[in-house]
């Protein structure tokens, strides 16, 4: 079962869904679907080189 995100409205929700998959026996997994993307791979490809920006503790973007 592969799930987008969000998973549920809350963590009691969600908590509930993980637990009925794991009893149903199935993999379950949240879907990043913005990974493969070249602005996504582009970015991470600068935060790995960290002669370029530094050490990165966090990144935040949008996508509008």
């Amino acid at each position: 079962m592969v799930s987008e995100k969000p998973l549920a409205m809350n963590t009691a929700e969600s908590s509930e869904l993980v637990r009925l998959a794991e009893e149903a026996g199935v993999v379950h997994a949240i879907d990043f679907n913005y990974r493969y993307m070249p602005l996504v791979q582009q970015a991470r490809l600068m935060c790995q080189a960290t002669e370029d920006v530094g050490r990165v503790l966090a990144v935040h973007g949008p996508y509008l």
